[in-house]
């Protein structure tokens, strides 16, 4: 517990009662080290809420891709692994379900970033002559 956390809290404590400082009855009677305990238990246990939840969502993420056919499973894991999404469950979820319900076609993206590379190339190859011609 640090001076500054604990001068935080004093100052915190101190905003919050002089807010209802006709009410007596509503006032915060805690001490700055017990409201920096309190704030480090709130934080610990959402912490491990949202790491339950983030595993649980990779469990049900990696379900999701067992049941698909093997083809359709690795198309989906090689686009994944592009890298094109953040390195989140609930994007590889929305992935599969897209790829799955037809709203986002991988194979269809794959051409059209094929076809952007040939375009690519080929005016690579043109432009020196382009330039000379100028």
């Amino acid at each position: 517990m640090t001076g500054r956390r604990l001068a935080a809290a004093r100052r915190f404590l101190q905003k919050e009662n002089d807010k209802v400082a006709l009410f007596p009855e509503l006032q915060i009677d805690q001490s700055p080290e017990e409201r920096v305990l309190e704030t480090n238990l709130v934080a610990e246990s959402w912490l491990k809420d949202h790491r339950k939840w983030m595993a649980g969502k990779w469990r049900e993420a990696r379900a999701k891709l067992r049941g698909l056919p093997r083809d359709q499973r690795d198309l989906i894991l090689a686009y994944w692994q592009k890298r094109i999404f953040p390195g989140c469950p609930t994007y590889l979820i929305g992935l599969i379900s897209d790829e799955v319900s037809g709203r986002h076609s991988i194979a269809a993206q794959n051409a059209i970033v094929e076809r952007c590379r040939q375009i690519g190339e080929a005016w690579r190859r043109n432009q020196p002559a382009a330039i000379a011609q100028s």
